[in-house]
C-alpha cells in the first residue's frame, strides 16, 4: 500500500476496492490493472517534503511558546487582517482563478 506525508497531517492511503460480501470475486480478478500515474515534484516540492516546517519555524515556535506562557504575546488583529487579503490577492491574481 502506498502513503504519502506530508507535514504534521496523517498520511494519505492509496484506495482499494474489495468485493461485497457474497458477490463473485472472478468478475474482479478478470478486470484490467489500473495504469500507474508517474508526478514529478519541483525541487521546491522536494524540499517542503525534506523540511516542512521551514529552518527557522522551531526557533520562531518557540518563542512564541514562551511568550504566550510569560503572558507577553500581543494579539495584533491589523497585521492578520493584512496577510489574509495578500493571501486573497494573490489567490485572485493567479492563473485560473474564477472571476
Amino acid at each position: 500500500m502506498n502513503s504519502i506525508r506530508i507535514g504534521g497531517t496523517p498520511p494519505l492511503l492509496e484506495q482499494q476496492s474489495l468485493p461485497a460480501k457474497g458477490s463473485n470475486s472472478s468478475a474482479i480478478d478478470s478486470q484490467p490493472a489500473p495504469q500507474q500515474e508517474t508526478v514529478t515534484l519541483s525541487p521546491a516540492a522536494q524540499a517542503l517534503l525534506q523540511n516542512p516546517q521551514g529552518p527557522n519555524q522551531n526557533a520562531r515556535l518557540e518563542t512564541l511558546r514562551s511568550q504566550i506562557a510569560a503572558g507577553n504575546y500581543a494579539v495584533e488583529p491589523a497585521k492578520i487582517a493584512h496577510g489574509l487579503l495578500q493571501d486573497q490577492l494573490q489567490l485572485l491574481a493567479a492563473p485560473g482563478a474564477s472571476s
